[in-house]
């Protein structure tokens, strides 16, 4: 997560969008799911 917040305080610098963290589990990846479905995993600080 440290370096997701490096990444976001960067991108924030040069104008572009925040990092977020995404633990996907394994078994919860799958061909028919999008984006949006996984952001249920986003680790917030």
């Amino acid at each position: 997560m440290r370096w997701c917040k490096h990444a976001s305080d960067h991108a924030a610098n040069v104008g572009s969008k925040p990092w977020k963290y995404l633990p996907v589990p394994h078994d919860e990846i799958n061909e028919s799911k999008r984006l949006a479905d996984y952001l249920r995993f986003e680790v917030k600080e």
